[in-house]
């Protein structure tokens, strides 16, 4: 059977590097003898181990490691949360006002998505994601001595609004009728007036519109002066007056 927390003394816990392998030193004690392991920070792994007696010389024979401690030594230990707490570590807020000052950006600005401690490649530092109404941010801090190790941009797809065109404006009627070659219904009351012998402060228009139903474009013309009413149809593509009357009320 392994040991258990409650059965020793810990004495000292740090993650380290042994041959440019990240590894957490635990130290422990159970009565007079001193256990030290090095474990793989990475895979749990145990990378080393020792055991001596702390007992005087002048006391029994140095205590032998139980059966039970012998099988605890041989266990793998999976590095826990505790175990990743060092004082040498510059602290998860730190790295974040690293990776803010280096983006530019203040901590009111941004959401971050993801601030954890992570290894990579055996290297302790702090994975930090953060986004703003424009942008996506990835930084990679290293735990112990500050650097960046990796930072990314990149535009924040969900963040993006869709820009709608601007709505194009209905063309004109008189752009319309220009578009196709028509005179314009301001032309084709003049060549009514025109022919009326009228002015236009003279009488009263009651339809000046085009009519091109059937294909054909033709200018509906109707205006009264006094009591006589004028009806006019004007080609829309010549100007040519196609019919024209003119009665009395």
């Amino acid at each position: 059977m392994g040991l258990t927390e409650a059965e020793v003394t810990i004495s000292a816990e740090k993650l380290d590097t042994e041959n440019g392998v990240a590894v957490y030193e635990v130290d422990f004690v159970k009565g007079n003898v001193k256990y030290e392991y090095d474990i793989n920070a990475m895979t749990g792994a145990v990378y080393s181990k020792s055991s001596e007696s702390t007992a005087l010389p002048s006391t029994e024979a140095a205590a032998q490691p139980s059966e039970a401690e012998t099988a605890a030594a041989n266990a793998t230990v999976a590095p826990t949360a505790e175990n990743r707490s060092n004082n040498n570590y510059i602290g998860l807020e730190r790295a974040k006002a690293i990776a803010l000052g280096d983006a530019g950006l203040s901590a009111a600005s941004v959401t971050f998505t993801e601030a954890k401690p992570d290894f990579d490649d055996g290297v302790p530092n702090y994975d930090l994601d953060f986004y703003t109404a424009t942008h996506e941010y990835d930084y990679e801090i290293n735990a112990l001595t500050s650097a960046i190790m990796d930072k990314s941009v990149e535009v924040n797809e969900h963040a993006v609004r869709e820009t709608k065109p601007a709505a194009t404006a209905a063309p004109t009627a008189v752009a319309t009728e220009a578009a196709r070659g028509f005179i314009g219904v301001d032309r084709a009351k003049s060549i009514a007036l025109g022919h009326a012998g009228v002015s236009a402060s003279s009488v009263s228009f009651s339809k000046a519109k085009l009519d091109d139903d059937d294909d054909r474009g033709v200018y509906e013309i109707e205006f009264y002066m006094g009591n006589t009413e004028y009806d006019y149809e004007i080609d829309a593509y010549s100007g040519a007056i196609l019919e024209a009357s003119a009665e009395n009320d």
